[in-house]
């Protein structure tokens, strides 16, 4: 369903766009709120998260055109209708320099009504298949990325510069930020393997304190990729001397030597 608000402090123009909505559109569109004035109307349209804002364009409080100016400074993917009467035209012209999808001008039809109706729901229906799409992917790109983390760390380390650069190129592929990195290994002198809650542990560590880390515990060494912009700042932070106790810790713990370069 396609959640939306009227805003109109006329109670028969409210009536009619409700007997219009219910008419054409009944089993894809909800009235999530109604409202009388331009300040309700940004709070409303928020509080509900609605799709779509009918906004008549003079109400007290605050007029319709400010009131969506601040809901699509605070909420861009909201799209929003003006209802504006003849006079208020050059008014409605502004709207649309404001980001507003389109606007009627009353005394409207039901053909008026439904054409500016349809073109603002097909914009709306067309962002939630794009939205859905990119989750579905990021979701795919989430079951996959150990492997793929792997494949990129092995690439990198036995391959050529080569393969470095492809996977700078790529980054943002794993929503990885930044553009310095650095390589860091953690491994037992005596070449044991590192134990995998440990592993994790660290990697949650990076990731909390860097814009991106990909790694791979392998047979020998627990390889981690850092990647941040302010890199040496954080690398001589207080919180990075809390990861080198963390690893200090586990050696201790297993009573073996361990190294991070």
């Amino acid at each position: 369903m396609i959640n939306i608000l009227i805003a109109e402090d006329e109670h028969l123009e409210r009536k009619a766009i409700k007997f219009f909505i219910q008419k054409l559109y009944s089993q894809e569109i909800e009235i999530k709120a109604e409202v009388s004035n331009g300040e309700e109307a940004v709070f409303q349209a928020l509080e509900n998260d609605v799709d779509l804002v009918l906004m008549d364009i003079q109400m007290p409080k605050m007029s319709g055109l400010k009131a969506a100016e601040i809901l699509k400074e605070k909420s861009s993917k909201v799209e929003v209708i003006i209802l504006t009467a003849h006079s208020e035209f050059d008014y409605a012209r502004k709207s649309i320099q404001i980001g507003v999808s389109d606007y009627l001008v009353k005394p409207y039809v039901e053909k008026d009504f439904k054409e500016v109706m349809d073109k603002a729901l097909e914009k709306i229906k067309n962002r939630k298949k794009a939205k859905e799409k990119e989750t579905k992917m990021l979701e795919k790109i989430k079951n996959i990325t150990p492997v793929l983390e792997k494949e990129i760390i092995l690439n990198i380390i036995y391959n050529t510069n080569s393969s470095l650069k492809s996977f700078l190129e790529h980054k943002k592929m794993l929503g990885l930020e930044g553009n310095n990195y650095i390589f860091l290994t953690v491994n037992f002198q005596d070449n044991s393997k590192i134990d995998d809650s440990f592993y994790h542990d660290l990697r949650i560590k990076f990731k909390n304190k860097f814009a991106g880390v990909i790694s791979y515990n392998g047979l020998i060494n627990s390889i981690f990729m850092i990647i941040d912009d302010d890199l040496k700042l954080k690398l001589r932070s207080n919180e990075f001397q809390q990861i080198e106790e963390l690893i200090k810790t586990e050696a201790i713990s297993n009573k073996k030597e361990i190294n991070l370069t």
